[in-house]
């Protein structure tokens, strides 16, 4: 069990305050008590002018009331709270210092990314708030971000281009102090059997932490395939023929279906 200094104060229900007499400032927050809260909790509230009034809470902002399931904050609870300051949590991206009103109000994200769901600078905002008014400003404190980089490699034959394509991609210094992962994109010969594993291999050690994912196409070539007596030739014409199927759905089966015929590892979680 945390044991909390006496300065901290944790809020366990619905929407109350604590006054700061010695800095004129009333801090206002609430408590997000389950996995999901479907109206607002920011109502209701009766401010003292006198005081500088800020909140702190878990919301997301919606255009409307009940919009989700994470106490749906729409503009106008912002703009009518009369606070001088809301620092909402939720979304894990800086916002911007936003403004409704005489409000002011911003989603700082989180310190430190820690997934690619978490892309970019994280930090925190730092600065002062006062009546009626801020200046507050965004302060990176992530040591390393996460990136998501789509590379593509069509008409690359060899995995020695593939690395050279994806290392010039990046700036070393860049590569070398964050997170990356590599999305490789383009339409490739059929004949071309590319392995994510190879791959990471040959670029690994130009990154700090990378991860490679194959989401190329099968180049078509309508001419060539017509030729190709092989099984693969005769699996790809019979796809073909299926023509009211759409060009995405016609790649990703063709793909697919060359690798089975290769006698090649097929993972159906990568086409999701």
């Amino acid at each position: 069990m945390i044991e909390w200094p006496n300065n901290v104060h944790i809020f366990k229900g619905a929407m109350e305050s604590v006054t700061l007499e010695d800095l004129g400032v009333v801090i206002w927050g609430a408590a997000f008590t389950s996995h999901h809260i479907n109206k607002s909790i920011m109502k209701n509230i009766y401010i003292d002018k006198k005081y500088i009034n800020i909140m702190t809470i878990h919301g997301d902002i919606s255009n409307n009331e009940g919009g989700n399931a994470y106490n749906p904050i729409t503009l106008k609870d912002i703009e009518s709270s009369n606070m001088d300051y809301i620092a909402i949590g939720h979304r894990h991206n800086y916002s911007g210092i936003l403004r409704e009103r005489n409000t002011c109000y911003a989603y700082a994200g989180c310190p430190q990314g820690r997934g690619f769901d978490e892309l970019g600078d994280k930090g925190v905002i730092i600065g002062e708030v006062f009546k009626g008014s801020v200046d507050l400003k965004f302060l990176k404190t992530s040591k390393r971000n996460y990136h998501v980089i789509d590379v593509d490699i069509s008409d690359l034959v060899s995995y020695e281009e593939i690395k050279d394509k994806i290392v010039s991609s990046i700036e070393e210094t860049e590569r070398k102090n964050n997170l990356y992962k590599i999305i490789l994109r383009g339409e490739i010969d059929s004949y071309i059997k590319l392995n994510e594993e190879i791959i990471f291999e040959k670029i690994k050690e130009y990154f700090y932490f990378v991860k490679v994912v194959d989401k190329t196409g099968v180049k078509l070539d309508f001419d060539k395939i017509s030729k190709d007596y092989s099984i693969k030739g005769v699996f790809a014409r019979k796809l073909l023929e299926e023509n009211e199927l759409e060009d995405e759905i016609i790649k990703m089966a063709l793909k697919i279906g060359i690798q089975c015929l290769s006698n090649e590892e097929v993972n159906l979680n990568d086409y999701k």
